[in-house]
């Protein structure tokens, strides 16, 4: 059917708004692992464009070691070129877009780098690093600078195992740290996923602290998911206690888990919290010990970032407050009393994973 040109506008116009409607729906900006593949592949993108030459080609701004190691990885990729031409496409891209979009390219990225077997360990370090000096450089929003610094903490869980990768990772990690942590920190108000990041002395957020924003978030990690299950299922005071047992593996020096998340351990760590505030003294305790265990870290069975260990400092000093305001949840978990006559019976269905 034919229409009058400014019908023809109005309804190309309406179309737009439509499409970004369901475009800001479907990219909800959550910072949570998994990312949101459904927002599309890094690769894929990268693919697509032209880009022209960009900042590697014309030398880069950064300076000091960050720049000195770029400079090498460059010159170590000159021969098959698509990496150099991957972290320009990135850079570019980064540089003419809003923060939002920030924010997903970033995740995108991370998606990339975690899942791509094939990227060397030096491609690898030359990402952290150049990520470590934009972070420097670039002055974000704080879910912009959550994102690549929670996804630099994972990149160093995934890769844990390859002795001087993780180290350099956790090296510069450590400076990233120390250089916008006061920064972070001397904000009045951060948001979620700031707090436990760059002030868990605090303890919580208001979001981690309530159990209708945690809950959606327990199913992205598999240790998490199970007990999530129970709570809903089975909210019995021996099964709930063999998977706060599982919690524990999530944090294990070698997690069994092919996909770590270092948003995953927060979100860990909140649930936790919540169990230490049940209406049954056997979960609550189980809970307690579970922390003060990871807390402890006796027998290093676990490995901790230096955030999350004071974050479990934090949860154990505020259960034996009596300050009016220590914080508490916000909403609970109701266990049932006793456990079914069978649970007793059958020690293989709730065996605990771990031993300590």
């Amino acid at each position: 059917m034919w229409l009058p040109h400014y019908l023809f506008a109005f309804v190309s116009i309406s179309q737009l708004v439509l499409d970004t409607n369901g475009s800001l729906e479907r990219t909800r900006l959550d910072i949570s692992c998994p990312y949101d593949v459904a927002q599309g592949s890094f690769l894929r993108d990268f693919e697509k464009p032209s880009v022209k030459p960009g900042w590697w080609a014309r030398g880069s701004r950064g300076t000091g070691s960050s720049a000195i190691n770029r400079c090498k990885f460059f010159s170590s990729i000159q021969k098959s070129g698509k990496d150099a031409k991957v972290m320009q496409y990135f850079k570019t891209k980064f540089d003419s877009i809003d923060d939002d979009a920030k924010v997903v390219l970033a995740q995108k990225l991370f998606e990339y780098l975690l899942r791509n077997k094939s990227i060397s360990q030096e491609a690898l370090n030359a990402w952290v690093q150049e990520l470590a000096g934009m972070l420097r450089q670039y002055q974000a929003t704080s879910k912009v600078r959550s994102t690549i610094v929670y996804g630099l903490h994972t990149l160093l869980l995934k890769n844990f195992d390859q002795a001087e990768l993780a180290q350099s990772i956790r090296t510069t990690l450590d400076g990233i740290m120390k250089s916008l942590g006061p920064l972070e920190a001397a904000l009045a108000s951060l948001s979620e996923w700031d707090q436990e990041l760059f002030k868990p002395a605090s303890g919580l957020s208001e979001k981690f602290r309530t159990w209708s924003s945690l809950e959606p978030l327990l199913s992205h990690e598999p240790a998490l998911s199970k007990l999530h299950q129970t709570l809903l299922h089975e909210p019995f005071p021996r099964a709930i206690t063999s998977g706060i047992d599982n919690i524990r593996t999530i944090f294990l020096k070698q997690p069994q888990s092919e996909e770590p998340c270092s948003q995953s351990r927060i979100v860990a760590i909140a649930l936790l919290f919540h169990l230490m505030y049940t209406n049954n003294e056997q979960v609550n305790v189980h809970a307690f010990q579970t922390i003060r265990l990871l807390r402890v870290n006796e027998h290093r069975h676990f490995f901790l970032f230096n955030h999350e260990t004071t974050l479990l400092t934090k949860l154990m000093a505020d259960l034996s407050s009596t300050y009016e305001d220590a914080p508490r949840p916000i909403g609970g978990i109701h266990v049932i009393g006793r456990d079914p006559p069978n649970v007793g019976r059958d020690e293989r269905v709730y065996r605990p994973a771990f031993s300590s």
